[in-house]
């Protein structure tokens, strides 16, 4: 199942940008990849926002900003 727009839209008002996180729920149905990221790909219109989203964020929530290497998903 892929992120709803109007969900991810709502999310980014409500809490800001640098608050929301990239994840995936892969259970007893395997689902690519792609069909998670596509959808943030196309939603989110500038490039800082979705590195923050699928990258950046997380980084520096767990605190691995310095030391972690760009990590943004690519569509396969």
């Amino acid at each position: 199942m892929s992120p709803s727009p109007i969900g991810v839209k709502a999310i980014i008002e409500m809490c800001g940008v640098d608050r929301v996180l990239f994840g995936t729920d892969f259970g007893t149905v395997p689902i690519s990849p792609k069909l998670q990221i596509d959808p943030v790909n196309d939603m989110i219109a500038d490039a800082a926002d979705r590195e923050k989203i699928f990258s950046t964020n997380t980084l520096a929530l767990l605190r691995l900003a310095e030391s972690a290497p760009r990590l943004v998903p690519r569509a396969a």
